[in-house]
């Protein structure tokens, strides 16, 4: 992978995370939907829905509920991969920056000031982070 290639890979840790957090609130919302309808549809089996319209929506917002949780699965799965990535960089000041910079999603000063190294110093061992060491992707790059 390219240096940029690789940036891009580190960054799809917070974009994941916001992506997560937006989906759990629609998972929510669903759920808040099919309470207000009456459950689910296993509900039906008892007798307790009826309304053959009111089933179907029911039917379409369980499916939807599934879909986003597969998602949700796929991206939990995704931040794992980016972290083990990154556990893998054997120098921990390397490491360090690298959690900072991509999981904590701290600025190069805010990393300088946890660190105690200047700013430009720390600019310097993250471009030598991101160049020595290779991340495994989901492609297998």
């Amino acid at each position: 992978m390219t240096y940029d290639e690789k940036v891009k890979y580190l960054r799809e840790y917070i974009n994941n995370l916001r992506e997560i957090d937006s989906l759990a609130d629609r998972i929510d919302k669903l759920d808040s939907l099919k309470y207000k309808l009456g459950g689910s549809v296993i509900k039906s089996y008892s007798g307790e829905i009826k309304n053959e319209k009111q089933l179907s929506i029911l039917g379409t917002l369980e499916r939807m509920q599934l879909d986003l949780e597969k998602k949700l699965n796929t991206l939990h799965n995704k931040l794992f991969e980016i972290e083990q990535s990154i556990e893998m960089v054997e120098n921990e000041t390397q490491q360090s920056i690298l959690k900072y910079r991509y999981l904590n999603d701290f600025s190069y000063k805010q990393i300088a000031i946890k660190m105690y190294y200047s700013e430009d110093y720390i600019f310097v061992l993250h471009k030598k982070a991101i160049e020595e060491n290779e991340f495994v992707n989901v492609n297998g790059k």
